[in-house]
């Protein structure tokens, strides 16, 4: 498997040109000089042909537009410093960084849409999600790779998710992984005497787990359980994602899965934490409270956290999240029969902009393909390619608080192979309705607004007359 480390690929004309000294080099062996001497003599040619042929290219300006989390904040200067080891590895290429750290995804997503339909010219784009660069690469928004990724020897296949469309063409490489993880307090299990949960948990073990946490600590109810109610309802869908690839709201890109069986017994699940067994953090207390997930973790409130990979950058960040203990990190819980290590997983992915010139194009690729293997462990993200060098992840997150994260369970969890991805590539355009249906009536029925089988009605019904428009 290639390194991580590898360089990519260096301009042809600069190849040839040090593959044709090198073998006259190499043929000089006429008995003057040693060996190291012979060698050293190479190695200077080499150098300086490269720095000539360097000084005769034109220096090519790319600028690339990407977000910063909330709460991720303290992460900005990774940024800045992956942008600037690759400008000086690649001084023909200055690679200008367009970070919005006071932008959420979606304002990001929102702005450049606008942008992009209005003709900008921003070389790198970084989409937050599958289905928005299939929907912008499909308008011909974004150039094609494929070529790019022919000559350096690269495929899809080093990387956990393809962006390959139905046209047989890539049009964007992976960056970080979104796939879904549990943080667990490992000072809480061991206080209940639990283990931590083997890599074939279920989300029945997961209950069991919330109710065994579930306790008082100093006058306070400390729950088992905290999940976030995010603008994307993935939180009512989770167990579909697991049980069937592709959009879990949909059946094909005509029929909603409203109906799914997983769905409503997925809701019940849910509904029976927050507000039945009371292990988890119920969604009338959090909306009202206007609490965040990962606030209400690390400071003790909830002692396991369903998040995504991200959450890994907040464990020793301890100016935002203050605590004490260590964090132990585990792979999603099973939903009966989904695959086992089955994650709603997901990516960013990188485009490059379809009406800039060639030679932007090829120098957009070189970044591209370095911060997507390596750039990204500047900022404490995890790669989606899959010969990424564990050890500097581990680093990322340890930061400088190794003694709040738990090594063990997190480089099982990154390199455990049972991992499976499904990942949304279907968007219908009614995908944004549908999900808006699923929250409004979901978030009705967790309030004890309406029954579970009036919210599954009342989502089909209103499933349909979009469908049928």
């Amino acid at each position: 498997m290639k390194s991580k480390r590898r360089a990519i690929s260096m301009g042809l004309a600069a190849v040839i040109a040090m593959t044709g000294l090198a073998g006259c080099g190499g043929n000089a062996t006429d008995g003057v000089g040693t060996t190291e001497a012979i060698k050293a003599e190479q190695t200077e040619v080499q150098s300086t042909t490269k720095k000539e042929a360097e000084s005769q290219e034109e220096k090519v300006t790319i600028h690339f537009a990407t977000w910063i989390a909330e709460g991720q904040t303290d992460s900005i200067n990774g940024f800045y410093e992956a942008v600037a080891k690759f400008n000086e590895t690649y001084p023909n290429i200055e690679v200008i960084l367009d970070l919005q750290p006071t932008n959420k995804a979606d304002d990001f997503e929102q702005k450049y849409n606008l942008l992009l339909l209005g003709g900008d010219k921003t070389d790198i784009i970084e989409n937050k999600s599958m289905e928005i660069y299939i929907s912008r690469a499909e308008k011909g928004l974004f150039a094609p790779i494929d070529d790019y990724m022919t000559v350096d020897g690269t495929t899809m296949d080093e990387y956990r998710v393809s962006t390959k469309l139905d046209d047989g063409k890539i049009y964007g490489l992976p960056s970080d992984s979104v796939a879904n993880l549990v943080l667990l307090n490992k000072d809480a299990l061991e206080e209940a005497g639990l283990a931590l949960p083997s890599a074939d948990w279920t989300w029945d073990d997961y209950a069991e787990y919330a109710k065994k946490l579930t306790k008082e600590v100093d006058g306070k109810k400390r729950y088992g359980s905290v999940a976030p109610f995010w603008g994307d309802p993935v939180m009512y869908y989770l167990a579909v994602a697991q049980s069937k690839d592709d959009n879990p709201l949909f059946k094909d890109a005509e029929h909603h899965n409203f109906d799914d069986p997983v769905l409503k017994e997925w809701l019940d699940y849910k509904y029976q934490l927050g507000n039945v067994d009371k292990s988890e953090i119920s969604y009338t207390d959090y909306t009202t409270g206007s609490l965040n997930y990962q606030s209400e973790f690390f400071n003790g409130n909830a002692a396991m956290l369903v998040t995504g990979i991200f959450s890994l950058g907040s464990i020793a960040n301890i100016e935002n999240f203050p605590h004490d203990f260590k964090t132990a990190v585990a792979i999603m819980p099973r939903w009966k029969d989904s695959p086992l290590g089955a994650e709603r997983d997901g990516c960013g992915i990188y485009g490059i902009n379809a009406t800039i010139d060639d030679a932007k194009k090829e120098a957009a690729y070189k970044f591209m393909r370095y911060y997507s293997e390596e750039g990204l462990l500047y900022v404490g993200k995890v790669p989606c390619y899959k010969d990424v060098d564990y050890d500097v992840v581990l680093d990322s997150v340890e930061g400088s608080h190794p003694e709040l994260v738990d090594k063990e369970s997190l480089v099982e969890y990154l390199s455990n192979p049972d991992r499976h991805s499904h990942v949304v590539k279907t968007l219908p355009p009614s995908d944004a309705e549908m999900k808006n249906i699923l929250k409004e009536e979901a978030d009705k029925y967790m309030s004890d607004g309406q029954t579970l089988d009036e919210a599954i009605a009342n989502m089909c019904k209103r499933g349909d007359v979009v469908l049928a428009q």
